[in-house]
């Protein structure tokens, strides 16, 4: 090599050294295996960021998604807790309502098990009264009678007496006293009502008055 190939060599290497030509690069130029890793290196940071924003992005996915899930589950216990209310409301709603029927069967059993005291006065008024006044009625469970009343003759009394006897809604009577005066005939009649034949007589005067 001569000295002019040497001094351009050299000049190439200074230029080489230069910064903008006015200061001087003391690194040395990269080699080819360097500027190789450079590359790599600057590759796999770019790869690594993307994988971060690409794990950033999927956890904010993630977060999102259960937030969402969990207001829509809030938002379906907040409804299921509603109809559960209303649910029990009905359900009070039908139990009293079944209660009141209940009640009203009831009602209508023993209504339809009880003979009224006013089918009682009405029946001894309308048979004695062609033969004499009742004053006193007392009924005792199990329909037993204790009546006590006035006419105008032993005669009447007997009447009545007989017609008590062979009545099918008296089941037993008796003459319990009897006592003639100036003003007349007392007599207390006893015995047992029918039950079956009151409720009948109570249950078609109901039809009648209705």
């Amino acid at each position: 090599m001569n000295n002019e190939d040497k001094n351009k060599k050299q000049k190439k290497k200074i230029a080489a050294n230069l910064v903008s030509g006015k200061a001087i690069n003391l690194l040395p130029p990269l080699t080819e295996t360097e500027k190789i890793i450079e590359n790599t290196k600057s590759s796999l940071n770019i790869n690594a960021a993307l994988a971060i924003m690409v794990l950033v992005i999927f956890s904010i996915a993630v977060v999102g998604i259960n937030f969402f899930f969990k207001v829509n589950l809030n938002n379906q216990k907040n409804i299921l807790y509603t109809k559960e209310q209303n649910l029990n409301l009905r359900t009070d709603i039908i139990a009293s309502n079944n209660e009141i029927l209940k009640r009203v069967k009831l009602y209508k059993d023993i209504a339809g098990t009880t003979i009224s005291s006013k089918t009682v006065v009405d029946y001894w008024n309308e048979i004695s009264k062609n033969f004499a006044t009742i004053d006193d009625i007392e009924i005792s469970r199990g329909l037993v009678f204790d009546v006590s009343g006035r006419s105008s003759s032993l005669d009447n009394a007997s009447k009545l007496w007989y017609i008590l006897a062979n009545d099918p809604r008296i089941q037993t009577v008796n003459l319990k006293t009897i006592v003639k005066d100036a003003s007349g005939v007392r007599f207390t009649f006893e015995g047992d009502l029918n039950f079956d034949e009151f409720i009948k007589l109570q249950q078609n005067a109901t039809t009648t008055g209705s």
